[in-house]
């Protein structure tokens, strides 16, 4: 939920950094930093990750697109919320949280090991889904039912594939696949479509917003469920 309301909050901040008075911003950020702070919180490295692609996302867009009066506002309410995030979350960390996220970095350890290798394996169990039932899968919904079926499945026993997309493959089919592809290809074209004359409007600045934080999720979606 925050990865996808963050970008939301942030991009009207910066739609509104001239519009409002001091306090009022501050009052904004605030909120936005205690949004980011407990996105954190959770210690969910799929979250930090979504949440990275949605910052860098925003990055290339401004750059190529936005004016310069725009892209320096929003630098500048991401700059001074991501110190104010630092800071609540250092004071507020019971202490396994910094650790768990740090892992992210460490690709030989074993907690991340261990998370690719059972996604992994859950990935390809559900292709052999697909490849049994590829018209229509297997059901919506039944993945769990029918995830032990088969002696080919060497994982265990799990209620979700962990990739949101292999596991609607497998529910779904090839046909329902496609559609999802096609909707995608829909959903980037029309988001990013005349950016630089809808950012004139502060709705246009939501919209950006929660573009951003749909984009966070669908990558989130890859590793989760």
């Amino acid at each position: 939920l925050m990865e996808m309301l963050v970008p939301v909050a942030v991009c009207y901040i910066a739609s509104q950094w001239q519009k409002c008075s001091a306090m009022v911003l501050l009052l904004l950020s605030s909120a936005a930093t205690v949004a980011v702070a407990s996105l954190l919180l959770t210690g969910s490295r799929g979250g930090l990750l979504a949440l990275s692609a949605e910052v860098a996302i925003a990055g290339v867009m401004f750059r190529r697109k936005a004016q310069s009066a725009h892209r320096w506002r929003l630098m500048a309410t991401l700059a001074s919320a991501a110190l104010a995030v630092l800071l609540l979350f250092s004071w507020i960390d019971p202490g396994w949280v910094a650790p768990r996220l740090g892992t992210i970095f460490d690709v030989s350890g074993q907690g991340w090991a261990e998370a690719t290798e059972f996604r992994k394996r859950a990935a390809l169990d559900s292709l052999r889904m697909l490849r049994d039932h590829p018209a229509f899968g297997v059901g919506l919904g039944n993945f769990e039912i029918a995830y032990p079926l088969s002696p080919s499945f060497a994982s265990d026993v799990t209620d979700y594939a962990h990739n949101d997309y292999l596991q609607a493959a497998a529910e779904t089919g090839l046909a329902d696949a496609a559609l999802i592809v096609s909707a995608l290809a829909v959903f980037f074209r029309l988001a990013f479509y005349g950016l630089t004359r809808r950012l004139q409007s502060g709705h246009g600045w939501i919209q950006l917003g929660a573009t951003l934080g749909c984009c966070g999720l669908l990558l989130h979606s890859f590793v989760d469920f």
